[in-house]
């Protein structure tokens, strides 16, 4: 009987360390994918000067989104739109004020390396057999298909062969591999892969309705109230000049307000 209760005793102990308070349980972060590698390298740097467990958790935008509305504890949010981060606003996940835009990215339009696909524009796509897509519901997905709206070629896409893919990496991976001829992504995505694509075109100017802008999203803990002090740090340090010398070592640009 002693040794049930020394056990029940032991699960309670460790069921209250893992609450709320980031310096009891490290900080979890969800990153969108596009930024995965760069967000490992800023984490190595800040955590060598501070000691804390920082967990970084990548995915595509949409799919952490939904993560957290279905109440996954994440305490910072870095999604590629603004449109994620005003809903969380709406359903007060956080406040406005605890919302930091860090980092832009640019859409291009990609083919395999050496390819002598005739492809040469947004508009001339149509000359590809096949495209690569992210999903419709995931910000690289919608600023795809608000280029092809705004340039009046949307119709002509949708009746070419399109395979749809989780997040912008992937659409880069897949055209890579020559799964796809030509695809839509992120361009840190492409001059990741520099070596397998090569970068065709960048939108062009006035065709996306909005721009791929990445913010730090500092969540409000579960009980609504203000976030800890060591979320609080590691967010600001995101919007150092020593982090931004990190993320625009793998590409990104730099927001300025």
């Amino acid at each position: 009987m002693k040794r049930i209760i020394c056990l029940m005793a032991a699960v309670i102990f460790m069921l209250s360390g893992c609450g709320d308070n980031g310096e009891e349980r490290g900080i979890r972060v969800f990153v969108d994918s596009s930024l995965n590698a760069a967000m490992n390298e800023a984490v190595k740097e800040y955590t060598a000067e501070n000691p804390v467990n920082i967990e970084i958790v990548s995915g595509s935008t949409s799919a952490l989104f939904n993560r957290i509305e279905k109440g996954a504890d994440c305490d910072i949010f870095i999604p590629s739109s603004k449109e994620q981060i005003n809903s969380l606003i709406k359903d007060e996940y956080l406040k406005e004020e605890n919302v930091t835009p860090i980092l832009k990215n640019n859409v291009v339009l990609i083919k395999g390396y050496g390819s002598s696909i005739p492809v040469k524009s947004f508009d001339t796509v149509t000359e590809a057999r096949n495209i690569a897509l992210a999903k419709e519901n995931e910000p690289i997905g919608v600023f795809a298909r608000e280029i092809f709206i705004n340039l009046n070629v949307f119709k002509e896409v949708l009746n070419m062969t399109a395979s749809s893919y989780d997040d912008s990496p992937s659409v880069a991976a897949a055209v890579a591999e020559g799964k796809n001829q030509i695809g839509v992504c992120f361009e840190t995505d492409a001059l990741a892969n520099a070596d397998k694509v090569q970068i065709i075109t960048a939108s062009p100017k006035d065709s996306l309705n909005s721009e791929a802008i990445y913010s730090v999203a500092v969540m409000n803990t579960d009980d609504g109230l203000e976030p800890n002090e060591t979320v609080k740090d590691f967010g600001e340090y995101l919007d150092t000049p020593e982090a931004a010398e990190i993320f625009a070592e793998f590409d990104f640009d730099i927001y300025i307000n």
